[in-house]
């Protein structure tokens, strides 16, 4: 299925998930950020993807989840 970019979507959920991370919901903030980064992505808007990833990795690592942390720090890296 091709998901059509919308950056009013993507707003959104960055800040639903600067909400959640106020309140320590690292699964919400997790769940947003990898729709924004997902869409950024099918959107080819690198600068978006980078930022994501590193939002992602963040939230893992607040989650204790070191590999899925690496996984998106040497995404956002690799950008």
């Amino acid at each position: 299925m091709f998901w059509q970019y919308s950056s009013h979507d993507v707003r959104h959920a960055h800040l639903l998930a600067i909400h959640a991370e106020k309140e320590n919901r690292w699964h919400v903030v997790a769940q947003q950020y990898l729709f924004c980064l997902e869409r950024s992505s099918a959107a080819g808007d690198a600068r978006a993807v980078n930022f994501f990833a590193a939002k992602l990795s963040h939230a893992y690592k607040k989650m204790n989840l070191d590999s899925k942390a690496a996984y998106y720090r040497a995404l956002c890296d690799y950008g």
